[in-house]
């Protein structure tokens, strides 16, 4: 069984490989899709790393601040 889905994927991985490289259209289209993938996957990161510090720098500042009687 896992022999006949092995057969499949490496046809279908042939059939890619020459659709790459004599289709220059599907060759940008990967392309573009990869670049897309990694500058995604990049822009997440970052925004996590930064609502990380924001939101670390957010609550030092509220747990180490000074509280009055009022509680303002």
């Amino acid at each position: 069984m896992i022999e006949n889905y092995w057969k499949r994927f490496v046809v279908s991985a042939i059939r890619l490989k020459h659709r790459l490289l004599t289709d220059l259209f599907a060759s940008a289209q990967l392309r573009i899709t990869i670049l897309y993938i990694f500058v995604g996957t990049l822009t997440f990161v970052l925004t996590g790393l930064y609502v990380d510090y924001a939101t670390k720098r957010a609550f030092s500042e509220v747990i180490a601040g000074p509280i009055d009687i009022n509680g303002l």
